[in-house]
């Protein structure tokens, strides 16, 4: 083997013993998505997204490292090719196509699913591999002012903190959240790079980051109007690969995310009327004053949707939806001013009688784009694709939710990105689009159900074939170049099997997922950094005010070169938390123990990037209730 390796969310304090079983697989459309359990984001919640998914879900996390970047592969679909959204405004970089999921801090959300496969077609704007959908805090149902505090200090200089204010007086109400976080990442690794190996310690690696939420809004019999905005920045530190360490680094990256929304819902009798205005705006600055590089790129996203509900019959139900998301970048590395504008109308008709439910969904898309600065840029045709679909069927075998079979089928497309079509003397204007085909059948059955006790299982198989696979490759003339490079076969399946005991003063949940991804090129060689062994499992047990909770990891090896010559070994991780809650008239105290990376694994999820072995972190929440 030596000769191929190259080695938030505010909770509210609860009675720990109470504890409710819920499927963590909830039918949306033709498809699926998975819910994030509550125990990750207690955990988690002063850490970021990428931690969040990394602990959860039927998910593979490209994490690189601490400062570095963090992007997702569903499926085996690359970053570019899964969407990210927050609230339904999509976040994905219109110029690299893919989102960091370090730029999202847990604190300041309130739920996560991914819809992978097919069932990423009900969003506005889905990928091919799936969707992460982010949720912000629901609005405040409590009348009166509530109020919370979190902090957090750990090893390698980690700090946090977080605050979060809550109002409601009868239909009014509005709620404001904080977000901050330092970590100094000087942690000592195994540098394998140099012979003999030695232990070294990771320089010019800090990661700083502020976030802030607001959400006011109200809510009356006909109507319910809102405003939405999340703010975050990111200053880090890179630091030097394994190879280059010992050299002096001065690169640094700062990143904006800022997105504003004005929801709305009105109600005419039983149907509903839905919207939602929105702005996103990036901004990556990246500065190497070594090499005299100061880039700095900003991206601009108008996004707008409508849906609408109407029942045509008893078991006959349509939904319509409009969505356009214009995007514009600027970015003197791309040709002229590139802008694009997508438009797509979902038509969804779902039919539900006795023990069946069908579903059928029509997602025509048209995608205009250009450079008006450079005339030979624009391209006057567009991409116009009216072949978008999903077709699904759920039977229910055993009633009551005992035994529920599905399957779906679908057709999704995926445009290049404004990098790909108009980077300067490297863009390839006469890109195709992706064409992804997917396939998926299971079942989901709940095997025991009482007061006391509930065992869930539920499985997916998969199967997608993606036509025009864009990558970057060498040209004859030596420069790189996007094109249509190669078609991917996908085939895989995910499972996860859910438990939940109460007795006396004891309450124990347990969740474990696996995912098999054989994800292969035209020649049979599987995809680089997608695993083919995914395995997840996290163990709560709360006994009076005490609970601890355990989640563990294994990922798979996964090849760092596309002849599937060398690869990274696989790994193991396993994290320990133990809390203790404190109850004082109206307020509320919890503290966290947690011991990450207990058993000191050393590996890498990117080549030459060092992870963090063993480490500790405290972390108190104070809560007004």
């Amino acid at each position: 083997m030596a000769a191929q390796c190259a080695y938030a969310q505010e909770q509210p304090v609860r009675e720990i013993p109470q504890v409710e079983i819920t499927d963590s697989l909830r039918k949306t459309g033709t498809g699926y998505e998975y819910e994030t359990p509550d125990a990750v984001f207690e955990t988690y919640r002063n850490f970021d997204l990428s931690k969040v998914l990394e602990k959860s879900g039927p998910v593979y996390v490209r994490d690189y490292g601490p400062g570095g970047i963090s992007s997702i592969t569903v499926r085996g679909a690359g970053s570019s090719q899964t969407r990210v959204h927050l609230d339904g405004v999509e976040l994905n970089n219109p110029s690299l196509g893919m989102f960091d999921l370090k730029l999202i801090p847990a604190w300041l959300l309130g739920g996560v699913n991914l819809q992978p496969g097919n069932s990423a077609q009900q969003a506005p704007f889905g990928g091919l591999g799936g969707n992460v959908n982010l949720e912000t805090p629901d609005r405040v149902e409590k009348q009166g002012i509530s109020a919370s505090l979190m902090g957090g200090v750990g090893s390698f200089g980690r700090t946090s903190g977080g605050a979060a204010v809550n109002y409601r007086k009868n239909g009014f109400y509005t709620q404001t959240r904080f977000f901050w976080r330092d970590d100094d990442n000087d942690f000592t690794f195994r540098n394998i790079a140099e012979n003999p190996p030695r232990d070294r310690e990771l320089y010019h690696s800090r990661f700083k980051q502020r976030g802030l939420f607001h959400h006011t809004g109200y809510m009356a019999d006909k109507y319910h109007i809102a405003v939405r905005a999340v703010h975050t920045e990111s200053f880090r530190q890179l630091p030097p690969i394994m190879t280059n360490f010992g050299r002096n680094v001065r690169q640094t990256q700062d990143d904006e995310v800022t997105t504003v929304q004005l929801p709305f819902t009105v109600y005419f009798g039983e149907q509903k009327l839905s919207g939602q205005p929105a702005y996103a705006r990036q901004v990556i600055h990246y500065q190497d004053p070594d090499a005299g590089i100061n880039s700095l790129a900003e991206s601009h996203s108008f996004q707008n949707y409508l849906r609408s509900s109407f029942s045509l019959s008893d078991p006959l139900t349509l939904n319509l939806q409009y969505a356009q998301n214009h995007t514009l970048v600027e970015n003197n590395q791309l040709t002229g001013d590139p802008r694009q504008t997508t438009f797509n109308f979902l038509h969804h008709l779902e039919f539900e009688k006795g023990r069946w439910n069908v579903d059928a969904t029509w997602k025509p898309m048209i995608v205009r784009e250009g450079a008006p600065d450079d005339p030979d840029a624009i391209d006057d045709e567009g991409f116009y694709d009216f072949l978008p679909f999903t077709l699904g069927v759920e039977w229910e075998a055993v009633q009551q939710n005992r035994l529920l079979l599905f399957a779906n089928g679908g057709r999704n497309i995926r445009t290049p990105t404004l990098n790909d079509r108009y980077w300067g003397g490297a863009g390839n204007p006469d890109l195709q689009p992706e064409k992804a085909y997917n396939v998926e059948a299971g079942w989901k059955t709940r095997l025991v159900k009482t007061d006391r006790f509930s065992l869930s299982w539920q499985t997916a198989f998969f199967a997608a074939d993606v036509e025009d696979w864009i990558q970057w490759v060498p040209q004859e003339s030596g420069l790189w170049q996007p094109v249509n490079y190669q078609n991917v076969e996908q085939r895989g399946a995910e499972t996860t099997l859910k438990t939940g005991l109460e007795l006396a003063n004891w309450a124990f949940t347990a969740q474990a997922d696996y995912t098999f991804t054989n994800a292969v090129e035209q020649e049979g060689n599987q995809l680089i950094y997608t695993p083919r062994h995914v395995a997840k499992g996290h163990l709560d047990a709360g006994y009076k005010t005490w609970r601890a909770s355990v989640f563990y990891q294994f990922t798979g090896n996964r090849y760092i070169t596309t002849d599937n010559e060398t690869y990274l070994p696989n790994f193991h991780t396993t994290d320990l938390s133990l809390t203790k809650q404190f109850t004082l008239s109206k307020h509320g105290f919890d503290v966290m123990l947690s011991v990450n990376n207990l058993f000191d694994e050393n590996y890498m999820n990117v080549v030459w990037r060092p992870m963090p072995g063993r480490w500790f972190e405290v972390t108190a929440v104070w809560e007004l209730r």
